[in-house]
C-alpha cells in the first residue's frame, strides 16, 4: 500500500499479478495490458488469475479478478474463492496523487485446517483423537467490499505526507456439526470438572471497521524519519446458535427442546497506534534502524470459540524496533533485527501503512503461532529476532545463512458450559475457562544458489525449524478428574527440509526445472503418540515461452512418486501434494 502511495502514476503496474520480471513493460507508460494465469492440477483444482491494466497521462488504473477451486485432498476439504479488486491512481498536481482501491471476495468449504490424521473420520471427532478431520464443518466467508482511499503529498525532494483511509466489512458463517466446547463445575473459584462435549454449531459474525492513518516521512541523504499515527473504530455483531447432535453422556442437564446457547450480541472494538522510525547511515557500509510505537486496543473477549462472551478487554504495549544492515563487503551483507509489537483482533491488521519490515525483516504478523493450535488469537503480544548473512562469489555462487526467533504470547477465554447445581433441574450457564497460550519458533535456513552457464542454475534451500506451545488453564484445582483434557502440557516439533532443483532455460524459449524436497520431523508432548514423518516428494516441470514472452506454456508432475506424508502442524509448512498431481499452466500478458 505503501508503494503505491508514494510511486508516481506509470512508475509500475498496479497489478500484482503481473510478473515483475516483465521489466521491459515499465518503459511503456501509455498503453492497455491484458495478463492472465490459468493452472489446472489433475485432482480437480483450477486456479485462474487475470488483470486488465492500463496508464494514460496521469491516470494509471488495474482490474483483476482471481477464481479457484479445489475438491481438497480429504473428505471434506474443499474449496472455492472468488476475489474481484479495482484499483486507480491520479496525479492530480505534480505534488498530489490520489489512490483508491476497492476488493471484493467470497469464499466457501469445508475443513480446511491442517490436521496430522487426514481420515476418514466418520462421525462425531473422539476425544482421545483431536487430530482427525471435522466431516461436518463448512463455512463462507464475504468481503463486501473492503475499500481502501488514500492520498499523498510530496512537499519537496524527501518530504511526503501519507493520508489512507479505509473501510473493512466481512462477514463469516460457520456450521459445525461437532464443535469442541468444555462441560465445567467450580468450587470457591477453581475448576474440579472440565470435560470436553461435541454440540451443533451454527456461528455469524460480521465486522465493520474503519480506520483513518496520517504518516510524516523525511528523507535525507544519510537519515530518513517516518512518524505516524492510526486510529480504527468499528463494531462485530456475532450470533451464535448450539445444540446437542446426539445423546451424550451431558444429556441429563440439557432441555433437548431448547438450544444449549443462544446467543446475539454486539461488541465494539478500538485501537490507537502512534510510531516513529529512524533509518540512519552511519557511514556508506553501514545502516541502523530504529523505532518505537505505542499500540492501545479494546477489544471483545470471546467471539471466536463459542459459547461467546460480549465483556470487553483492554490491552496496551510500548514496542521497540532495532535493526541494522551492514555491508562488509562489496559481495557480502550481514542484517540483523528486533521487534516487538502487539496483534489486532481481526483483518484490522491489513488497514496500515507503518513500516512491515526492519531492516527487510518482517514484523507485522496476524498469528504467529499457527491457527490449526489454538485457534484465532486476538491482541497477542509477538517478539522477533532475526540475522542474515548474505554473500556472493566470484564463481557466480550465491549463499545465504538466516535465523529467527518468535514468540507470541497471549491470554483468552474459552467459551464454556458451567454445571448449574443448585436449584436441582436448572440448566447449565454460560460460562468461560481462561487459557494462556507461549509460542516460540525458532529456525534456521541456508540457501546456496549456483548459476553454471546462461542456461543452467542448481540451488539448495535447507531448513531447520523447532517449535514449543505451552498451553495453560491456570484455574484448575488440584486432583481435578479431566477426561480427554489436560490443564497444562508443552507441545514440541522438530521439522527438516530441503529442497534440490536443477533450472534449464534454452534461447528458443524452452524451459525445464526439476526439484527434489526432504521432510523430516519429530514430535514431543501430545497425549497421543504423533512420531512424525520421514519422506521425499519429486517434482518436474517443463514448458516453453514464445517470442516476446508474451506466452508461457507449462505441464508437470508433482509428487512424482505419490508420496503421503503426515506432518504435525505445529511447525508451519506448505500443503504438498498427497498424491501424484499433474499440473498444467497457462501464462498470457500481452
Amino acid at each position: 500500500m505503501t508503494a503505491n502511495l508514494l510511486a508516481p502514476v506509470g512508475a509500475g503496474v498496479l497489478a500484482p499479478s503481473i510478473s515483475q520480471q516483465e521489466y521491459s513493460k515499465l518503459f511503456e507508460r501509455d498503453r492497455l495490458g491484458v495478463a492472465s494465469i490459468t493452472e489446472f492440477l489433475s485432482r480437480g483444482a483450477v486456479m485462474q488469475q487475470g488483470a486488465q491494466y492500463g496508464a494514460f497521462g496521469n491516470t494509471a488504473y488495474a482490474l483483476e479478478a482471481s477464481y479457484s477451486t479445489d475438491p481438497g485432498q480429504r473428505a471434506n476439504n474443499d474449496f472455492e474463492q472468488r476475489i474481484l479488486t479495482l484499483k486507480l491512481k491520479q496525479q492530480i498536481t505534480p505534488q498530489d496523487t490520489i489512490y483508491a482501491e476497492a476488493v471484493y471476495a467470497e469464499s466457501s468449504g469445508g475443513d480446511l485446517i491442517q490436521r496430522y490424521n487426514q481420515g476418514p473420520s466418520l462421525g462425531v471427532q473422539p476425544i482421545e483423537d483431536p487430530t482427525l478431520p471435522l466431516p461436518g464443518l463448512r463455512f463462507k466467508q464475504n468481503h463486501d467490499p473492503d475499500v481502501y482511499l488514500g492520498y499523498h503529498r510530496e512537499w519537496g525532494p524527501g518530504t511526503h505526507t501519507l493520508l489512507l483511509g479505509t473501510r473493512l466489512n466481512a462477514r463469516l458463517s460457520v456450521k459445525d456439526l461437532f464443535h469442541s466446547s468444555f462441560f465445567i463445575n467450580r468450587e470457591n473459584g477453581r475448576l474440579v470438572l472440565i470435560e470436553p462435549m461435541f454440540l451443533n454449531t451454527h456461528y455469524r459474525t460480521s465486522l465493520e471497521i474503519y480506520s483513518g492513518e496520517l504518516q510524516q516521512i523525511w528523507q535525507q541523504p544519510r537519515h530518513t524519519t517516518i512518524i505516524g499515527s492510526r486510529y480504527q473504530t468499528g463494531n462485530f455483531r456475532t450470533t451464535n446458535s448450539q445444540t446437542f447432535p446426539i445423546v451424550t453422556e451431558f444429556s441429563e442437564f440439557f432441555d433437548p427442546d431448547n438450544p444449549a446457547a443462544q446467543q446475539e450480541t454486539k461488541t465494539d472494538f478500538e485501537r490507537v497506534s502512534a510510531y516513529a522510525y529512524h533509518s540512519w547511515q552511519v557511514f556508506e557500509p553501514l545502516i541502523l534502524f530504529g523505532g518505537l510505537s505505542y499500540d492501545w486496543l479494546r477489544f471483545p473477549e470471546n467471539l471466536s470459540a463459542p459459547p461467546i462472551s460480549s465483556p470487553q478487554s483492554e490491552r496496551d504495549q510500548l514496542s521497540p524496533k532495532a535493526g541494522a544492515i551492514w555491508r562488509v563487503t562489496s559481495n557480502t551483507t550481514a542484517r540483523a533485527a528486533y521487534t516487538r509489537s502487539l496483534g489486532g483482533a481481526s483483518i484490522d491488521q491489513s488497514a496500515r501503512i507503518e513500516p512491515t519490515q526492519v531492516a527487510g525483516f518482517n514484523q507485522a504478523f496476524r498469528s504467529i503461532q499457527p491457527e490449526a493450535l489454538g485457534g484465532t488469537l486476538i491482541g497477542a503480544r509477538f517478539t522477533t529476532y532475526d540475522a542474515s548473512l548474505e554473500h556472493r562469489f566470484p564463481t557466480r555462487t550465491y549463499v545465504g545463512l538466516s535465523a529467527e526467533r518468535l514468540e507470541s504470547k497471549q491470554s483468552s477465554p474459552l467459551g464454556a458450559f458451567q454445571a448449574n447445581l443448585l436449584p436441582p433441574g436448572f440448566p447449565p450457564f454460560l460460562s468461560s475457562i481462561t487459557q494462556k497460550l507461549d509460542y516460540r519458533e525458532e529456525s534456521l535456513l541456508f540457501t546456496i544458489n549456483q548459476l553454471l552457464s546462461g542456461e543452467w542454475a542448481l540451488g539448495a534451500r535447507y531448513r531447520l525449524t523447532d517449535a514449543q506451545l505451552k498451553i495453560l488453564v491456570p484455574d484448575v484445582a488440584p486432583g481435578a478428574p479431566q477426561a480427554g483434557f489436560r490443564p497444562e502440557q508443552t507441545l514440541e516439533s522438530t521439522l527438516h527440509q530441503l529442497t534440490l532443483h536443477a533450472i534449464y532455460n534454452h534461447p528458443s524459449g524452452f524451459f525445464a526445472q526439476g526439484e527434489a524436497a526432504w521432510y523430516a520431523q519429530s514430535n514431543r508432548g501430545f497425549a497421543i503418540d504423533h512420531p512424525g514423518d520421514d519422506f521425499w516428494q519429486f517434482n518436474l516441470l517443463m514448458g516453453i515461452r514464445l517470442p516476446g514472452r508474451n506466452v508461457e506454456l507449462a505441464v508437470g508432475v508433482l509428487n512424482l512418486q505419490g508420496q503421503d506424508y503426515r506432518l504435525e502442524p505445529l511447525t508451519l509448512y506448505n500443503d504438498l501434494p498427497r498424491d501424484r498431481t499433474f499440473v498444467m499452466r497457462v501464462h498470457l500478458n500481452f
